[in-house]
């Protein structure tokens, strides 16, 4: 391939692509032979680059009938190997370059479906077709899968034709054809150096008609070669090499085979070297395995580990928890100790308060007693008064009449006397029992103060032995391992 020739094409030979005269004359005596005997149908072509060969097939397509063109013209390929074979052999070309080209020569486009092979059964009618050029992906599995396509849509007596069935630069291609020769069903007709002709129905007319044309035919020859029971001729022009290549071209192919030759020394080369780099790659392997299994291994026994500190952790946590139990214990012991230093001390300024009631209670019984005292002394100062009078009264019984009014106002000094000492007793029977419950309650209350002061000094010892032991837990729990702290823990 050369590129596509500047400017509008004229002729085929203006047109880039693979199709040579042989081909171009056996593609012309088959759609002739059709026309002749007026076998109707539809025509295909799957690959057709620029339209080299569409361009002659559309030739022949009458008005009620359609030609079908199928390539990728720069679309994503179904696959990895074909997208290198597209990119490899068709870099660069597009629909609008085959419409261009098409349209030089015709004045109706084709069908163009611009898609991989796969899905051109959806555009055809089965059966349908009179006659089909296979020359898309000369990979295995794209050749077979498109040459099945062809058989379905071809008519008993259809025409296909299959491009590389000898290709060396394609072996892929030649093998689908071969195959479909030898198992598919497949009748060869005839063969040129790039394409096989072929048909599914019966050939035998077809090739005898074919030889009759060979017979005048001057700028071709033709050698005939037994496939399985078939004979079958081999066409080349007469100015081509038997292998169907010119001089110039043969010299080019002799040094492209030298090329391979030294391509091929290279690539063995290339081969030794890769099955170093894959022993290299497997012992590689080999350490990877080995480092994979130590890998899980050390995987394992972090696991392990990370096990470990998470129960030791949980210990921890526990520990923690009863360490801050204890702690709020020791407060709330302390909070009571508190309460308690705050109660002993209302005590004792109830004890203080008792104290002074009582220093005034003794207040009060002294000054009673000095009352009663005085009481006592004021009876008796009474009692000697009475005796005195009782005295003045026998000497006023001797007196006269006028002592008898001073005997009155006596006698109602007396009965005051007698009831101020009434009162004055009572008052001091009163004095004397309250001084009495008096004395009983400040004896009660240094009672209580003794007993709140002893209280007082085991609470506070006790507080101190509580601090003192705290302090001492809490020394140990820094070091103490989680289950002496468990068991510390427990025994607070």
């Amino acid at each position: 391939m050369t590129g596509s020739t500047p400017g509008t094409p004229r002729t085929l030979e203006d047109v880039d692509g693979w199709f040579g005269r042989p081909d171009q004359r056996l593609f012309t005596w088959f759609l002739e032979r059709q026309d002749r005997l007026d076998q109707r149908g539809d025509l295909l072509e799957l690959g057709t680059y620029l339209g080299r060969s569409a361009v002659l097939i559309g030739r022949h397509v009458r008005a009620d009938e359609r030609l079908t063109v199928c390539d990728l013209f720069g679309s994503p390929a179904p696959d990895e190997a074909n997208d290198r074979e597209v990119t490899r052999c068709y870099p660069g070309l597009t629909r609008a370059d085959f419409e261009r080209t098409y349209l030089a020569f015709h004045d109706r486009p084709p069908v163009v479906v611009q898609a991989p092979t796969s899905v051109i059964s959806d555009y055809l009618r089965p059966g349908r077709c009179r006659f089909a050029h296979v020359d898309a992906s000369h990979l295995y599995e794209h050749m077979a899968a498109d040459l099945a396509v062809a058989r379905s849509a071809l008519a008993p007596e259809g025409i296909v034709v299959c491009d590389g069935h000898r290709a060396v630069h394609a072996p892929g291609a030649a093998a689908a054809v071969w195959t479909a020769l030898d198992s598919g069903g497949l009748r060869p007709i005839c063969a040129t150096p790039s394409k096989l002709y072929g048909t599914w129905g019966d050939p035998d007319a077809v090739r005898d008609e074919l030889l009759a044309f060979l017979a005048g035919a001057d700028d071709l020859v033709h050698e005939t070669c037994r496939i399985a029971e078939y004979d079958v001729p081999f066409l080349r022009a007469r100015d081509e090499e038997p292998d169907g290549l010119s001089a110039e071209d043969a010299a080019e192919v002799r040094d492209a085979v030298q090329r391979a030759v030294t391509a091929e020394v290279a690539a063995g080369r290339a081969v030794e070297h890769a099955e170093a780099a894959e022993q290299r790659a497997e012992e590689l392997a080999e350490v990877a395995a080995a480092a994979e299994i130590e890998a899980a291994q050390t995987i394992g026994r972090a696991v392990k580990a990370e096990e470990r500190a998470e129960r030791a952790e949980e210990l921890a946590t526990a520990e923690a928890a009863r360490a801050a139990a204890a702690e709020e214990r020791a407060a709330a012991a302390e909070e009571r100790t508190a309460t308690a230093d705050t109660r002993i001390a209302a005590a004792e300024e109830l004890a203080a308060t008792a104290e002074e009631r009582a220093a005034a209670a003794d207040a009060r019984a002294v000054a009673a007693e000095e009352r009663a005292a005085a009481a006592e002394a004021e009876r008796e100062a009474l009692v000697r008064a009475r005796t005195e009078s009782e005295t003045s009264l026998r000497q006023a019984a001797e007196r006269t009449a006028e002592a008898e009014a001073e005997a009155k106002l006596q006698e109602e000094g007396r009965e005051l006397a007698e009831t101020a000492l009434r009162a004055a007793t009572e008052q001091h029977a009163r004095l004397t029992s309250e001084a009495g419950r008096l004395r009983d309650n400040l004896d009660a209350a240094r009672r209580e103060v003794i007993r709140l002061k002893g209280q007082l000094r085991r609470t506070r010892m006790q507080l101190r032995a509580i601090r003192n032991s705290r302090s001492f837990r809490m020394g140990r729990a820094l070091t103490a391992t989680p289950r002496a702290m468990r068991r510390m823990t427990g025994g607070s």
